[in-house]
């Protein structure tokens, strides 16, 4: 265990002191897939909507200090479900490694929120598989992180340890990620290095939001999609009573006990 351990310092030690100079941008496309199902009291799935499936193009900009990954906003809007939509910030992930922080701006619908929290320590595993992506020599790692099982490919040519989203920790740049449940995918479709990242990484203007703690936002998000577990349920149990009234369904609604269990809310994270 030691040897390896050891390894995986060096590793970073190289990281750190090949990218003092480096900056770039990469395009990811962001690939959120959902699922609605209507679940009985007797846990019996008796319907569903459609799975959705949303591509987004997203952008990361970094250096070896900094780094921003967020979505276009234009495209965003078009793709988003339930309307929420986002003014020209959007959703942002800053993170800054003199200090140690990731700084959020999500939404809640139209609510706006500015979190910050520590940078994750993700528990990655390194693996001895490679493939290479969009020309680049990537390697595989494995970890388990907010509710989700996720596979990254990172490659240690362009040495700076960031990816998409809140993914980064790796001796490298995380060029591929998906979750082992099929619903979230980012790929990368172009990388430019160097490339220009100040304006990006230093705005002359800050997005607004309320400011809260990151327990606070998700306490929020709770509520908001409790809301909508009461609102989802009173609707389709309108909708089968009128099918009954109709004749369309033999089975007294009142008998069904429908019970919506989950309602996916457009976020990558599942638990806390």
């Amino acid at each position: 265990m030691k040897p390896f351990i050891i390894l995986v310092l060096i590793s970073f030690i190289y990281v750190l002191g090949c990218a003092q100079d480096i900056s770039g941008v990469i395009k990811y496309n962001y690939t959120y897939k959902q699922e609605i199902q209507d679940v009985s009291s007797d846990t019996k799935v008796v319907g569903s909507m459609p799975v959705s499936e949303y591509n987004i193009p997203a952008y990361l900009y970094f250096n070896a200090q900094k780094s921003l990954f967020d979505y276009d906003k234009e495209e965003y809007n078009k793709e988003l479900p339930y309307k929420r939509k986002q003014d020209k910030y959007g959703q942002m992930y800053f993170m800054d490694k003199t200090k140690g922080e990731l700084y959020i701006r999500e939404f809640i619908y139209r609510q706006k929120y500015i979190t910050h929290e520590k940078i994750p320590v993700i528990p990655w595993q390194l693996k001895n598989e490679v493939k290479t992506i969009a020309g680049y020599v990537c390697k595989k790692a494995t970890a388990e992180f907010r509710g989700r099982k996720y596979t990254a490919w990172y490659t240690s040519s362009i040495p700076v340890s960031v990816g998409p989203w809140k993914l980064q920790g790796l001796p490298g740049t995380i060029l591929e990620a998906e979750s082992a449940d099929g619903e979230v995918k980012f790929m990368v479709e172009s990388i430019r290095i160097p490339a220009y990242v100040q304006q990006e990484l230093n705005p002359k203007e800050l997005p607004d939001g309320k400011i809260v703690s990151y327990q606070e936002y998700l306490d929020a998000f709770e509520k908001e999609r409790k809301a909508n577990e009461v609102f989802l349920q009173t609707f389709i149990s309108t909708g089968v009573e009128e099918e009954y009234k109709k004749g369309n369904l033999t089975v007294d609604p009142k008998k069904m006990a429908i019970n919506i269990k989950s309602i996916p809310l457009f976020r990558i994270e599942r638990y806390e």
